[in-house]
């Protein structure tokens, strides 16, 4: 979980969708990689191919990275399986740095991300997962769920060591899963009675 910001900016992205304080060409990239680290545990969790996830040094020694765009990274800390100080930077200059807002459906960082650098197409990753074509491209189009059976599937193929724990997509779905029906109103429900004590 995504305990605490470094960056204004990409805080109220994360809280609200507000574009202000990041590129706006990032958004949909940083979208998918603050979805992920809000669910990660470790570091390896962000390790996702075409991320280019590095280990920090000197004032940030402690610290990851994952690469957004040009000389765009996300910086990160974790402690206690929380990410802390969740920083935005240009890595030619200094920038001064709940729950998201619209969380993206997690086939996009399969399909915009990981396929994209493995340089697969649908039909070569459907393949490597045992999966058919179809059923590939209805969880990277958003028309199907990462299932607790896809997320192991990820897992063998990725590695945990390369953000392909099943846990983590699973997660990521349902955060993905609850966000679209709160947008919903409430369900109208008889509430449960009070248990009598004594």
């Amino acid at each position: 979980m995504i305990r605490g910001f470094g960056h204004g900016g990409i805080e109220a992205f994360f809280a609200t969708g507000a574009r202000a304080g990041i590129q706006p060409h990032h958004a949909a990239r940083l979208t998918r990689q603050l979805k992920q680290l809000d669910r990660a545990k470790r570091p390896e969790d962000m390790n996702v191919p075409g991320w280019q996830l590095y280990s920090l040094s000197q004032d940030l020694a402690g610290h990851s990275s994952v690469w957004v765009n040009g000389n765009w990274r996300l910086t990160f800390a974790l402690e206690d399986e929380d990410a802390v100080l969740v920083d935005y930077r240009d890595g030619h200059q200094e920038m001064p740095m709940g729950r998201m807002f619209n969380p993206p459906h997690p086939g996009a960082t399969l399909k915009e991300d990981i396929l994209l650098a493995l340089g697969l197409t649908v039909t070569e990753a459907a393949q490597q997962l045992g999966v058919t074509r179809t059923a590939l491209s209805r969880v990277l189009n958003g028309h199907a769920a990462i299932s607790p059976e896809m997320a192991r599937r990820i897992e063998a193929w990725l590695g945990p060591d390369r953000g392909g724990r099943a846990e983590l997509w699973l997660g990521m779905q349902l955060d993905y899963d609850l966000w679209i029906t709160q947008q919903k109103p409430a369900p109208e429900v008889i509430r449960a009675p009070e248990l009598a004590l004594g």
